[in-house]
């Protein structure tokens, strides 16, 4: 799938990646987004890099798009990709490092005001979800088992 403008997509060629819906101008495309959603979806999210990069959260337009080193990048306007682009090694780096502060903020403020059955429920999905991505995403041919507290995992090689 090569992006070299927006294409308006059409139901029949739709796909769900992350809550997100996704229409494709051809079949062909779809079929080529499912085999790897990440590598074609847009970074963060589809916020504005532009405003990431200073910490606030904006809504990027599909219209108003780059893609760097492979990923595709939304910006809020046009003036927005020139500024990205202006510094764009720098700018990527920030805008990752302003990503994660917000993401630590977001989940941070799950956790303030929890009573502890409320927080330790929450704890036990976030490392469920951390221990099901770290055996699909990092480890795979390795299956993840608990010590009898049930808080340790330990890696034990399949086969």
């Amino acid at each position: 799938m090569k992006i070299a403008k927006n294409l308006k997509g059409s139901p029949s060629n739709q796909s769900v990646y992350q809550g997100a819906k996704f229409y494709f101008a051809s079949a062909a495309d779809k079929k080529e987004f499912d085999k790897n959603p990440s590598k074609y979806a847009p970074t963060y999210g589809g916020y504005c890099v532009n405003n990431l990069r200073k910490g606030k959260l904006v809504n990027g337009d599909p219209n108003v798009f780059f893609v760097y080193k492979g990923k595709l990048y939304f910006c809020s306007e046009k003036k927005g990709v020139e500024e990205f682009k202006k510094n764009i090694d720098q700018n990527v780096g920030e805008t990752y490092n302003r990503w994660r502060q917000i993401q630590w903020t977001r989940w941070e403020s799950r956790l303030t005001g929890s009573s502890p059955k409320e927080l330790g429920s929450q704890c036990s999905r976030a490392l469920t979800d951390i221990r099901k991505n770290f055996q699909e995403k990092i480890f795979p041919s390795l299956e993840l088992s608990r010590s009898h507290s049930g808080a340790l995992v330990i890696p034990r090689r399949i086969g």
